[in-house]
């Protein structure tokens, strides 16, 4: 676990609200030297606790629709092994490991609801015996900054199925965008030997008609002593829900909004277990809840936010 003082969560935060930001004008917003802070992304980045770069990319302005799966199984020696074979499935978003109320949960991309039974019943070979499972669509989902005392604001998508027109150009741009979300326009216009200008007026464009939401970066918040676990609700009274969210504002780092399911549900970060649980009972006192299912993200085996056929 590592310690971090107030100028490397700053550095984050500002890179969680905005990847591609300057080091000139990061080291403007808190005080360093663009040195300083170029040294300290870069020991973040060894370090470990910044994983990457990413594009927030809204795919259902291209014709896609979000799916997530969470199912139980039984006699499974290897469910890391299973997680790895699930994993080759093209179209596979996000795939983890869990201790609790489900074994193993995957989101996909899908052209639509037939593309998506027939992935998942693919997906579902290796596993063996599913004695449970719930899928559920995916229509809305907001990123949340780590540190809420910095900033507030979430990155937010709207899954809504308007189709934009994209081209060639567009789709090697943001193929390329999201494996690095900090790649400049010069070395965006070398690899796909475009003018840097057209980049940048398609990048604008993608931006305004809402295909690229932002741009973030990947924090191993085990890195920083964190725990990570997925919490979801049924309500007696659905009205609370925002009065939950309030509430647990300084802890909830994402939260998804589904057809069917559960009326609310949300990821979070603790510092322990019992804290965790803690907050679990506090919840119970304070709120109407008709049911709660809660598990620990153990391990995540893939993070793939473009479907490979893009």
């Amino acid at each position: 676990m590592y310690s971090l003082d107030l100028k490397d969560r700053k550095i984050l935060t500002l890179l969680e609200g905005n990847a591609r930001e300057s080091h000139s004008t990061i080291a403007k917003a808190i005080g360093l030297s663009k040195d300083s802070v170029k040294y300290r992304i870069q020991r973040l980045e060894k370090q470990g606790i910044i994983g990457g770069y990413r594009t927030i990319i809204n795919l259902s302005k291209i014709g896609y629709e979000l799916y997530s799966v969470c199912v139980k199984v039984i006699n499974v020696k290897d469910m890391n092994a299973i997680a790895i074979e699930i994993a080759k499935e093209q179209k596979l978003f996000w795939i983890a490991e869990l201790d609790g109320a489900w074994d193993l949960l995957f989101v996909l991309w899908a052209k639509n609801a037939h593309e998506a039974d027939i992935m998942i019943t693919r997906a579902q070979q290796p596993i063996g015996i599913v004695t449970e499972k719930l899928v559920t669509q995916v229509i809305n989902f907001q990123f949340l900054p780590t540190y809420k005392d910095l900033n507030k604001k979430p990155h937010i998508i709207d899954l809504e199925h308007v189709e934009v027109r994209i081209d060639s150009i567009d789709k090697a741009i943001l193929r390329t965008l999201n494996l690095d979300a900090r790649a400049t326009l010069l070395s965006l216009a070398k690899r796909l030997e475009v003018d840097p200008m057209t980049i940048y007026h398609r990048i604008k464009k993608m931006e305004k008609n809402g295909i690229i939401i932002g741009y973030t970066i990947i924090i191993d918040a085990s890195k920083l002593g964190l725990d990570h676990y997925s919490v979801k609700i049924n309500l007696v009274n659905p009205l609370q829900r925002n009065k939950i969210l309030t509430f647990l504002q300084d802890k909830i780092t994402g939260i998804t909004h589904v057809l069917g399911g559960y009326d609310l549900d949300f990821d979070m970060y603790t510092r322990s277990t019992q804290e965790y649980y803690e907050l679990l009972k506090e919840l119970s006192t304070k709120f109407d809840i008709k049911t709660i299912e809660h598990f620990k993200i153990v391990q995540t085996h893939r993070i793939k936010f473009l479907p490979e056929e893009l």
